[in-house]
């Protein structure tokens, strides 16, 4: 099993979380931010966003989607609760974390790896880019190339 995550996205380290409350022996691969969709494809899966998950010969993509298939994978322990009302608040908390607040997040992010050198450059540290300022100033039109693209879904 292999997940693809970026270091710095939430919804990722959350389903690192998943597979560990699960006791399911998996490796992950730390994608470059900002090239991380062309490596998505290369790595079979069609959409551009992590986190994305190889399954038993499945590619599941979306934090949403890779807590359902683990659970239909191995239902105990269990992701959700068993009450129904219960059930339910946790996903409408799932929906709003992915359709709301991780929109907000993301052009917030966008936003300063567009604007403020210092942020690429602390994301390359985070990631281990050798030669990180360099890689940060030489990132300049793929951060505001996602900026842009942030701000046409806000």
């Amino acid at each position: 099993m292999r997940l693809y995550a970026l270091a710095v996205s939430h919804p990722a380290h959350s389903t690192r979380l998943m597979l560990e409350h699960k006791r399911l022996e998996h490796d992950v691969s730390y994608l470059l931010p900002g090239f991380h969709p062309l490596q998505l494809r290369l790595a079979g899966f069609r959409g551009a966003t992590v986190p994305a998950l190889k399954l038993d010969g499945r590619r599941v993509q979306g934090s949403r989607e890779i807590a359902r298939a683990l659970d239909a994978l191995l239902p105990d322990p269990p992701l959700f609760p068993a009450d129904p009302e219960a059930r339910r608040a946790v996903e409408e908390a799932e929906r709003w974390g992915e359709e709301e607040l991780q929109d907000f997040v993301r052009r917030i992010f966008h936003w300063a790896t567009a604007n403020h050198h210092g942020v690429r450059r602390w994301l390359g540290e985070v990631v281990g880019i050798p030669g990180a300022g360099v890689a940060g100033a030489l990132n300049l039109p793929v951060a505001r190339a996602f900026a842009r693209r942030s701000r046409r879904y806000g």
